[in-house]
């Protein structure tokens, strides 16, 4: 997904929502290439009820055994929060240059009627989005 504005250098900053959804995983294998060409790799991950299912620390260790840099944000989103929201405004404060996420890990009725990361990030993202489902 392209927003309104390209970086100049687009794989200067890769950020990475990780929830450790099928649909996650699926973007790390399919973009595993791309990430080796990133100038700097950042996974983060929203403590939430699968939290210890799911640790960003483990989707860090695979990615440096394939010799990429990478670092772990946990964000704290409180209770009624959105996540979505949570993940595009660390986005912004570490100057990510495009964001990664498995999209659509609810069902599509479930993401209409109640919303969700995914739908969130695709209207709110101001940077190139990268999305595997």
């Amino acid at each position: 997904m392209v927003a309104e504005t390209v970086p100049h250098d687009l794989l200067d900053h890769v950020m990475i929502a990780w929830n450790g959804s099928l649909e996650a995983t699926r973007l790390i294998g399919q973009s595993i290439t791309l990430l080796h060409e990133a100038a700097g790799v950042t996974v983060v991950h929203a403590r939430s009820e699968r939290f210890e299912e799911a640790r960003a620390a483990d989707l860090c260790g695979d990615l440096r055994w394939h010799g990429i840099a990478v670092e772990a944000v946990t964000l704290d989103v409180g209770d009624g929060s959105s996540v979505g929201a949570a993940v595009l405004a660390e986005t912004e404060r570490r100057c990510a240059s495009m964001s990664a996420l498995g999209a659509y890990t609810h069902s599509r009725v479930r993401e209409l009627l109640l919303g969700g990361v995914t739908r969130h990030v695709d209207e709110k993202a101001r940077i190139p989005v990268l999305m595997a489902h």
